[in-house]
């Protein structure tokens, strides 16, 4: 339904944002070519350390262009993505609003970032600030309902 808040880490927030941009049917098809296209590249490269991270901000920049910030930003519901901020102790946080297309883009990937699986890293960035997958704090607001 149009306006139901919608909120999630990793991949739960990639469905949001996507679930935001293809309401309407619109970049649907782009969407499930997206999908597809990551999968074979997935297969063909397997998972190795730093594969995932890179696709994943690869086809994020495609499916989601500096656009695609306004109408997420103005999803009557609201689109909230999880992460877990590392500094000055792990905790969890979620963000609602995006600044631009990088900032939404790096939102999503620290919030599915799992260290040296995604990445060959032990964190992501997101705002200057170290971050990993937002699973990884357990935090209970990630859901629709607080």
């Amino acid at each position: 339904v149009r306006g139901t808040p919608m909120s999630g880490s990793s991949a739960g927030a990639l469905t949001a944002c996507v679930t935001t941009l293809t309401f309407d049917g619109q970049n649907y098809d782009d969407f499930l070519d997206i999908s597809k296209s990551a999968y074979e590249t997935l297969r063909t490269h397997d998972t190795a350390p730093g594969c995932l991270g890179r696709m994943l901000r690869r086809k994020c920049e495609i499916l989601m262009p500096e656009v695609a910030v306004d109408r997420i930003n103005e999803w009557a519901g609201g689109i909230r993505v999880g992460y877990t901020r590392l500094l000055p102790f792990p905790r969890p946080a979620v963000v609602d609003r995006f600044r631009c297309q990088n900032d939404l883009l790096e939102a999503l990937g620290a919030s599915s970032h799992i260290p040296y699986i995604v990445a060959p890293s032990l964190f992501a960035t997101f705002r200057g600030v170290p971050a990993v997958d937002g699973v990884l704090s357990r935090a209970p607001t990630f859901g629709c309902i607080q």
